[in-house]
């Protein structure tokens, strides 16, 4: 029994002897030098973050313009909306925020396509200025909250040109719109708001002669401020970034692009 006892003992410690740890055959299975592979999902967290860093920035930039725009002239009333005045609705903004408005804005874009023309790949970012109408309805749920509904257009400037290893091909945006819900909070005349929905655009390539049109569905996502000027003049500033899916476009040779952009505006409305 002795000796079945010290067999079996000397086997148990060459077995564990031939035990590698799990960690070290990892490290012995890297080459030296290897560099580990960034997730492809890093860089869309990279560009989101981004994304909401320009929100939060023209968002607190806007409300310092707004604040300053309604005191200036002695346009900005702080008895507005106080009982006895005639200002309407009694809130501690001074002002209803609901019912219909219009409005006209000016801004400037960033966009990324991943374009594929010729069998050869390209990331295009073109940019341009960007211009166009806005209108919608606000329901103020009470005196520090709203609810609404948005719809835009606007023409856009972005352009950019690229060889594809032989021929040349122009990617153009020339126009964006969407519809979107919005909700606010509400600061003595001044509405921090986030806005989110679905977003249109029209994605032109020209190549070999011809020029070829493709409306791509998406979605678009953002937020600004806007301020109270006068009882019916309201002022804004806000970021949206929006997405859409990839088009096939016919000019000769097989072609086919997606599309993002970044957008940030101004804008000055009127409310009934």
């Amino acid at each position: 029994m002795g000796e079945k006892a010290s067999c079996w003992h000397r086997a148990r410690q060459a077995q564990a002897r031939r035990v590698v740890p799990r960690r070290q055959k990892s490290a012995a299975r890297r080459r030296p030098g290897a560099r580990l592979s960034r997730p492809a999902s890093t860089t869309g967290a990279r560009s989101m973050k981004r994304s909401f860093t320009l929100v939060a920035a023209s968002t607190a930039l806007a409300a310092v313009m707004v604040t300053g725009a309604a005191r200036a002239d002695g346009l900005y009333d702080p008895s507005y909306g106080a009982a006895g005045t005639g200002g309407g609705t009694v809130t501690p903004s001074g002002i209803n925020w609901s019912g219909p408005y219009i409005g006209a804005t000016l801004g400037y874009g960033w966009a990324t396509a991943n374009a594929t023309y010729n069998n050869v790949d390209r990331k295009l970012e073109p940019s341009g200025g960007t211009g166009g109408l806005y209108g919608g309805y606000n329901f103020q749920v009470n005196p520090n909250f709203m609810l609404g509904a948005e719809g835009d257009f606007a023409f856009n400037g972005f352009s950019e040109s690229a060889n594809f290893l032989g021929p040349d091909a122009t990617f153009k945006s020339t126009w964006q719109m969407s519809v979107r819900g919005r909700a606010g909070a509400i600061f003595d005349r001044v509405m921090v708001y986030g806005t989110g929905g679905v977003a249109f655009n029209n994605m032109e390539l020209k190549a070999e002669g011809a020029t070829n049109n493709q409306v791509a569905t998406g979605w678009t996502i953002g937020g600004g401020v806007e301020g109270a000027i006068t009882q019916n003049i309201t002022a804004r500033a806000e970021y949206l970034y929006s997405s859409f899916d990839r088009q096939n476009f016919e000019v000769g040779t097989p072609a086919s692009s997606d599309l993002t952009t970044g957008v940030l505006r101004a804008g000055v409305g009127y409310k009934f």
